[in-house]
């Protein structure tokens, strides 16, 4: 027998993933910022400040890293949570608590954290 046949497959983490979303439950406000894999919005998910960070479908690998990395760390009290994703037409999106003040990098960047 051929090594191929004694191999399993590895799932996707999106395939292993529960808390899923449904898109109607966040409403998306202003643009709060933007990069190669998509867009940031803050938004309103149950009453809770959230940022919604859409990936763009092209860059669907970079989503299944950043929800594998998300799911492993975010119960720490210094990392953002991550409250769940969305998949819709074809675009996913990742859910996570509100930061203010901007992303990590430009506070060090430009030393709004000194």
């Amino acid at each position: 027998m051929g090594d191929s046949h004694n191999r399993m497959s590895v799932p996707l983490v999106s395939e292993l993933f529960t808390n899923w979303i449904n898109s109607s439950e966040i409403t998306l406000q202003e643009v709060v910022g933007s990069g190669t894999y998509g867009v940031v919005n803050k938004g309103l998910w149950r009453g809770q400040e959230v940022a919604v960070k859409q990936i763009k479908p092209e860059h669907h690998q970079a989503f299944e890293t950043e929800l594998k990395q998300l799911s492993r760390v975010s119960a720490h009290p210094n990392i953002v949570s991550l409250l769940g994703a969305i998949r819709d037409n074809g675009f996913v999106s990742l859910v996570m608590e509100f930061a203010r003040g901007g992303s990590l990098y430009k506070g060090i960047a430009y030393g709004a954290f000194i």
